[in-house]
């Protein structure tokens, strides 16, 4: 089990904290591929790799949130408020 928040938990905050440390994971692996540190990049690599995972599963899981919004209301071209805020955050600039 892990101290991570569950996906309905997570915050714009903690979603601008994912964003920065991706930043600094991809700026951390171009100074390590110009230091000539492969094994360093390699492990920078992965953990970009993993962050790009786990923004995947939010995405998916705003598609589930407007999936059930459909369900609820009926109405088709419904979608979920909270996947909206969601996406809008992980679609900001950098």
């Amino acid at each position: 089990m892990t101290d991570r928040p569950r996906l309905d938990q997570l915050t714009d905050d903690m979603l601008d904290q994912l964003y920065a440390r991706l930043e600094h994971v991809e700026q951390a692996a171009g100074r390590c591929f110009e230091a000539g540190h492969e094994k360093d990049l390699d492990r920078w690599r992965h953990r970009a790799e993993k962050a790009e995972v786990a923004i995947a599963r939010v995405r998916n899981w705003c598609d589930q949130l407007d999936t059930r919004t459909r369900e609820l209301t009926g109405d088709p071209t419904a979608t979920s408020p909270i996947a909206g805020g969601v996406r809008i955050v992980l679609d900001l600039p950098a």
